[in-house]
């Protein structure tokens, strides 16, 4: 089997990993923020696993089999945070959290069955998936190796199948059998179940757009790279990718319901203009929302003002774009009061030439921007 690619930097022996001090238990963070981070330096495995309040036993069961596992989920919850601050950076919520929940990233949004609490869920199944599948071809992982994925129907019959693919496989299975372990499983709660079931909803999603976004690798060999032979796999798109798709599945996410009778999660019914509802009793497959959908339990709160009730931030002080109508605009972001914009002068380079040789030679200018902030 062709070795795996390594990283430059070693793993220590002593496993030392920022405690994730809330794993994705129905009301409760998916992924700590940890700033400063909160380190745990630990001579046992054992020690490591117990020593994590949040998880529950079946996970420290799985966080004991699979120790080294624990350094890519943190590096997925990493990719996650980012990736959620990239793609909310011009909304009205931004991935921001409450002053006293600043040490844990979504502690208050998941608990709330919203559209964001949708989102996070699934970009955080996102980012482990893509943490694990990484590190599994690079040789980080004992467990795991270069994909086995099989040869593609419509791949050119002259080009070799093989490789070091990235293992979407093993990352896709490991993620959903850690992430659905910490959903609470009280039979008699309506409630608890009908979270849990939004959010393993949620969570295959975030699974499926990662398997979804890959892309056919080449390498050519021969003579001076004359191309004689090649060798295909799969990789790995850039995570944004995911982070994109999954935004635009947050914009359109279906409101759902707990259905007692089969025990699934099933599309609200609406009210339609002459009044009746629509679909009436009638429970078929077409009322259960899509697999490709995020779904949500709750309308989200008003993210426009600081509001202790709902724990929400609001936007006043966020800076806004005053030269556009698109994304992050003035008037949407700051909610129609208005906005401030104050003229900064910054040096910068300018000017840049290249000089032979081989240098660039640049000048430094003085530059005037206008920023603008919410009232």
């Amino acid at each position: 089997m062709m070795r795996a690619r390594r990283r430059a930097h070693k793993v220590p022996f002593f496993f030392t990993l920022v405690v994730l001090s809330s794993f994705f238990q129905t009301g409760q963070s998916v992924w700590p923020l940890g700033i400063p981070h909160q380190l745990y330096i630990v001579s046992t495995f054992r020690r490591f696993c117990d020593g994590m309040p949040d998880l529950n036993m079946e996970q420290k069961a799985l966080c004991e089999e699979n120790r080294d596992v624990m350094a890519s989920i943190r590096h997925g919850a990493t990719l996650a945070v980012k990736q959620c601050q990239y793609q909310f950076q011009y909304r009205r919520w931004n991935c921001s959290l409450p002053e006293q929940d600043r040490y844990s990233l979504f502690r208050r949004i998941t608990g709330k069955g919203t559209k964001e609490a949708a989102f996070t869920y699934s970009i955080s199944a996102a980012g482990v998936v893509y943490s694990i599948a990484r590190s599994c071809v690079e040789g980080n992982l004992s467990v795991c190796g270069c994909s086995r994925e099989r040869r593609p129907k419509n791949l050119n019959s002259e080009f070799q199948w093989g490789g070091c693919g990235d293992n979407i496989d093993y990352g896709s299975k490991y993620t959903m059998k850690f992430m659905k372990a910490g959903e609470r499983k009280t039979e008699g709660d309506t409630s608890e179940q009908e979270m849990s079931k939004m959010n393993i909803h949620n969570i295959e999603v975030g699974i499926k757009v990662i398997k979804e976004n890959v892309v056919l690798r080449c390498k050519c060999h021969g003579v001076s790279d004359s191309c004689e032979m090649k060798t295909c796999w799969k990789e790995l798109s850039l995570f944004r990718d995911a982070g994109n798709d999954l935004l635009r599945k947050y914009d359109s996410a279906v409101k759902v319901k707990f259905d007692r009778k089969t025990r699934k999660i099933v599309k609200t019914t609406k009210i339609t203009d002459d009044g009746y509802k629509r679909g009436g009793r009638r429970r078929s497959t077409s009322n259960r929302p899509s697999s490709d959908s995020l779904v949500y339990l709750n309308p989200s709160p008003d993210y426009c003002r600081r509001s202790s009730k709902h724990e929400t931030l609001g936007t006043v002080g966020r800076e806004c774009r005053g030269d556009t109508s698109g994304p992050g605009n003035c008037k949407e972001l700051c909610c129609r009061r208005g906005f401030l914009s104050r003229t900064e002068n910054t040096i910068e380079r300018c000017e840049c030439k290249f000089v032979w040789c081989c240098k660039v030679s640049c000048k430094q200018c003085m530059i005037a921007r206008t920023k603008y902030n919410c009232l």
